[in-house]
């Protein structure tokens, strides 16, 4: 009887999958886990490894954020500065600010261990790359500190943007 449950439970799972419910999904992800949950200003980048593949000779893509942080951290904003590069041209640079709290409420959905909050935060809407090998680095951006502690994991995702002309 267990055996069956196990197999109902998979067969649905796995139907849930296929199914998809129209989903975008990402050219490519990423993962980042901050052992000392710390992003640093100057030195020690968080960094990525990126492969980008594709027919189109330039790709309009855009990267979400999902960050992991602990809700008892000191500031209102997570301000990130990201840098693409593909050590052949000058790098991309992008800097965002996520928000973290409004109204004085940590935003974001809580983590099952009731202390972290996880949030996704679209960092750049339009970033045109060719297909290749890219690294990609996440430093804090906050002048005044020279890191910013309680951020636990990201999670990057670049997602290909819909053509206008395909969209017509």
């Amino acid at each position: 009887m267990r055996k069956l449950s196990y197999f109902i439970i998979y067969a649905l799972s796995v139907a849930t999958l296929l199914t998809g419910c129209g989903d975008i999904v990402p050219v490519w992800v990423g993962e980042i886990i901050l052992e000392d949950h710390t992003l640093y200003y100057t030195d020690l980048p968080r960094e990525l490894d990126m492969v980008l593949e594709s027919e189109e000779a330039l790709m309009d893509l855009r990267l979400e954020l999902e960050v992991t942080y602990y809700a008892g951290m000191k500031r209102s904003q997570l301000p990130i500065f990201i840098a693409i590069e593909d050590g052949q041209n000058p790098a991309k640079i992008q800097s965002t600010k996520i928000k973290l709290k409004e109204n004085g409420e940590w935003i974001g959905e809580r983590h099952e261990n009731e202390i972290d909050y996880i949030l996704t935060h679209e960092a750049i809407s339009s970033i045109k790359l060719k297909p290749g090998k890219y690294k990609m680095k996440i430093y804090a951006n906050d002048e005044e500190a020279e890191k910013i502690v309680g951020v636990i994991k990201i999670i990057a995702r670049m997602y290909q943007n819909s053509n206008s002309e395909d969209a017509a």
